[in-house]
């Protein structure tokens, strides 16, 4: 160990305890402290982020057909009905009144199918009780049982 009447700045360690000797040691030391802290923190929100990454990852990767056109519909959907509206408004600007009803049947439909697909998605999501396997079909009635 140095001798206490060193006129020699620094630090020194004693056991587990860092004596530090003068003021600019200590600012010293807690900047190189704070910066490895940063660092640490810094690193940690990556590795969190990197999880994140990786869960979602995971999730597109197990998702069935029927799983991803739920969720590209739920997404996309107020865009298409969007368009479908807009579309009729031009259609009753431009076309003949004969072709006005047609083109507003036509969107009608279309907008009828995407809502009840919505519904679809609503009502069998898991969280709404929907399980995935779907119940056994009942035998009609007078069916024998084996």
């Amino acid at each position: 160990m140095k001798n206490r009447d060193d006129d020699e700045p620094g630090a020194e360690i004693v056991g587990n305890k860092v004596v530090v000797r003068d003021l600019a040691t200590t600012v010293q030391l807690k900047k190189v402290t704070a910066k490895n802290e940063r660092l640490i923190r810094r690193e940690e929100a990556r590795a969190r982020r990197m999880e994140a990454k990786l869960e979602l990852a995971k999730m597109k990767v197990n998702m069935n057909a029927r799983e991803a056109a739920s969720k590209h519909l739920a997404t996309f959907a107020g865009l298409y009905m969007t368009v479908m509206v807009m579309s009729f408004l031009v259609s009753v600007k431009y076309l003949d009144a004969e072709l006005v009803a047609v083109v507003a049947g036509l969107i009608t439909l279309v907008v009828t199918s995407i809502s009840a697909l919505l519904r679809s998605i609503v009502v069998e999501a898991p969280e709404n009780g929907h399980t995935e396997q779907t119940p056994p079909a009942k035998p009609p009635p007078g069916a024998y049982k084996l």
